[in-house]
């Protein structure tokens, strides 16, 4: 039922409150206060929760691009000489700080000093190498179309005699873009488009959340732009090197690697 919409019930609230559900669930009428029916959604493993963003895929071949992914990795796994699979995306760096929860003081409230400065943003384009755990990545105020492609070119300098199987977003204005379609095919690198709205099945998407909960949630630096930029280029850095502990970190060393759910 929680599951449901309580407008589908002919209640005009967009979410359920415990007097929607009193009024609308017949067998609750039993307790005689609103305080019964929130001890009895905690018996049932029900809790209020904030809710999650989400946007439904509508690709028809979600299927055939996660098996097709999985095959690939276990190919470049046996063949490390022969091909490597990078898993590509892009990340923001903004100056203000992530909201987030940390450790205090009860009846207080943690303090997220943002700055009176505008938020600056940083744009990342990384790709992690599957079968080492490597990281590489540039930044840039922009991520374009030519600094795409100048990576692009990067990669291909790295792995020069190796087939390089690449993973990335469906993003239009730069990763569908004529001009990256054209540098791809130049460089002979073969792209994997991941299914539409899919990012779950991107596992560098975790690098950005480790990111994000490790240097840019409630951080002290708001008013320190290029110190903050160094914090997050010196916590990338130490995956220069091929690095068990990221492979770790993004679940490629889990079964399976590549992920169908959030």
């Amino acid at each position: 039922l929680t599951e449901k919409s309580p407008q589908d019930f002919g209640c005009g609230l967009s979410r359920w409150t415990l007097a929607a559900l009193a009024e609308k669930v017949p067998c609750l009428s039993v307790y005689k206060s609103l305080s019964g029916i929130f001890y009895l959604l905690l018996a049932l493993q029900l809790a209020w929760i904030r809710c999650r963003d989400i946007i439904e895929s509508i690709d028809p071949s979600i299927a055939y691009k996660i098996r097709r992914n999985r095959r690939i990795l276990g190919y470049v796994r046996k063949h490390p000489q022969k091909a490597v699979m990078l898993f590509l995306d892009e990340f923001s760096v903004y100056r203000q700080p992530l909201k987030g929860k940390a450790w205090a003081k009860k009846g207080t409230q943690p303090k997220n000093q943002r700055s009176r400065k505008s938020n600056t943003r940083l744009r990342i384009v990384g790709a992690i190498n599957a079968q080492s755990g490597q990281l590489h990545y540039d930044h840039a105020s922009k991520i374009t179309v030519r600094r795409l492609s100048q990576f692009l070119m990067t990669l291909r300098r790295l792995y020069l005699t190796k087939r390089i199987y690449l993973v990335l977003d469906n993003w239009h204005n730069v990763h569908r873009h004529p001009q990256t379609i054209a540098t791809l095919a130049e460089l002979g690198i073969i792209a994997l488009w991941q299914p539409v709205y899919h990012p779950q099945s991107n596992p560098i998407e975790k690098l950005w959340w480790h990111i994000s909960e490790e240097i840019l949630r409630i951080h002290r630096f708001s008013d320190n732009w290029e110190g903050l930029k160094r914090r997050v280029f010196d916590w990338m850095d130490q995956f220069l090197a091929p690095s068990q502990r990221l492979l770790e970190m993004v679940g490629l060393l889990s079964t399976p690697a590549i992920r169908t759910q959030p």
